[in-house]
C-alpha cells in the first residue's frame, strides 16, 4: 500500500481503469 501514497495522484486519476483491470487484487 505505500506505493498507493507514493503516487495518489496516478491512482486518482484511473480508479476505475485499475478496479477493472484487477478487482482480485483491490478486494484483497
Amino acid at each position: 500500500m505505500s506505493m498507493l501514497q507514493h503516487q495518489p495522484s496516478k491512482w486518482l486519476t484511473k480508479p476505475t481503469i485499475w478496479s477493472k483491470r484487477q478487482p482480485k487484487r483491490l478486494r484483497n
